[in-house]
Formats: C-alpha cells, structure tokens, sequence
C-alpha cells in the first residue's frame, strides 16, 4: 500500500473514530437532558399536588370551623354545669330528683390525632314522684341539651304513700375532665 493512501485510510478511520464518540457523547447528553427534565416534572408535580393538599386542608378547616366550635361549644361543660342540666330537667319534670354518684369513664375513640379528648361522665340519678312526672323526666333526661345518652331507666313503683321511683344513669360527653 502506498504511503498516501495509508495516510487517507488512517485518517479516515481516526474521523469515524472521532465520529461515533462525538455521537456517543451527544447521545450521553440527551439522556442526561432528558433525566434532568423528568425529574423536573416529577418534582414540580409533587409541588402542585402537595399545594393542592394544603389548599384542599385549608379549605376543610375554613369550611368546618363553625362545627368545630359549635362542637367545642357543646362539649365544653365541666361536671357542675352537667349537674344543673341534669336538676333543671327534674324541676322543670316537677320531681324531686336526686344525682347519686357522677364517675368519669372513656369516651369514644377518636382518630389519633384527633384535636378533641372527650371523656364520658355519668351521673346516677335517682327521682321519686308520680309515674306521669317521672316519665317526663325520662323523656327530658333523654333529650338534654348536652352530648348525652342514657345507660337505662329503671320504673320501681313503691307503696301509695311512696309512689314510684326512678333509678338512671345519664352518660355525658365532656372535654372538661371531673
């Protein structure tokens, strides 16, 4: 072969050599380039996603609050207050009604986290009178103006001096412990 010729034949070769590196190279950059770019996107979604979540937080809270404090409203009574809900039903039932032991237990069980601890307090209520006032009692006990539920009513009728009695125990939901 003659020298020329090898010459030709060399560079030609160092050319294509320098070719495909120089394509093996931009093909390196654009895989990078487009990396970069997906994790770009990746992020800048996650962003609008975690912006749409607080926004979607904030909107919750703005549009509960008025439940939330007329929850709170509700279960923001110390055992007194629950007590004079309690004889307030007897008067307004016309008996003579008598709050026996007050315990506190449980209350239900909330999410963790939850903002609010309620506990449950009940009150053993014993009452004596005629069976018609009792009876309202047991209605007004039923329905009082307090996250309330009673355990059970027991009707005992006595002798016709005594009349009749009434033996309950009134659950209340409180967020002020005894």
């Amino acid at each position: 072969m003659k020298p020329t010729s090898s010459i030709v034949a060399l560079t030609s070769l160092a050319v294509a050599v320098l070719l495909w590196a120089a394509v093996f190279g931009f093909s390196m950059w654009i895989d990078s380039s487009a990396s970069a770019s997906a994790d770009a996107l990746l992020h800048a979604r996650q962003e609008v996603a975690r912006r749409d979540t607080d926004s979607t937080a904030i909107a919750l809270a703005a549009a509960t609050a008025q439940g939330r404090e007329q929850l709170l409203s509700f279960l923001n009574k110390d055992a007194l207050s629950l007590s004079n809900v309690i004889n307030t039903a007897g008067r307004d039932a016309g008996v003579a009604l008598t709050i026996g032991n007050v315990t506190q237990g449980p209350g239900p069980s909330l999410p963790k986290g939850a903002a609010l601890h309620p506990a449950s307090v009940t009150f053993s209520v014993h009452a004596v009178g005629p069976f018609q006032k009792l009876f309202t009692l047991a209605a007004l006990l039923s329905d009082l103006s307090a996250a309330s539920s009673v355990d059970g009513f027991q009707f005992v009728r006595g002798s016709d001096t005594e009349g009749w009695t009434l033996d309950a125990n009134v659950r209340i939901l409180t967020s002020s412990p005894i």
